[in-house]
């Protein structure tokens, strides 16, 4: 079931330019790896290269964690989304979104040939207020 982001939680995911994505392999190990991403304002969007272990735990599971978060003073602000992933195979989809990262990440990263991954979240567990 998509947990819808309310406009407050929305802004703040557009204002960062990292998160960290976290994933199991298919033997249980946790990988956790900070990617630069995407909110169009449903899912979240991340490129890797198709070879590394983010995508290959991917295809084992689609479960994730995704941590988006700010130190402002002594207290933090932050998200931690769950939701499940997909690649993304549709051409539109995908040349949309490498155009939407290469517009906030000018002249730094999507190549065609990477993997992009589609986040749909499920559950929102709101960090804000807490201790760094």
């Amino acid at each position: 079931m998509e947990t819808e982001i309310d406009e407050g939680k929305a802004a703040f995911l557009k204002g960062l330019q990292l998160m960290r994505v976290a994933t199991i392999s298919s033997q249980g190990d946790p990988f956790v790896v900070p990617v630069r991403f995407y909110f169009d304002g449903k899912a979240i969007y991340f490129t890797s290269a198709k070879g590394l272990p983010l995508i290959t735990n991917l295809r084992a599971n689609r479960r994730v964690a995704l941590v988006a978060e700010m130190a402002r003073g002594d207290a933090l602000e932050g998200l931690v989304i769950q939701g499940l992933a997909q690649l993304v195979r549709g051409q539109g989809e995908y040349s949309s979104v490498l155009e939407a990262l290469e517009e906030k990440y000018p002249g730094s990263l999507a190549s065609k040939g990477e993997a992009l991954v589609k986040v749909v979240p499920v559950r929102i567990l709101d960090l804000s207020g807490g201790e760094p």
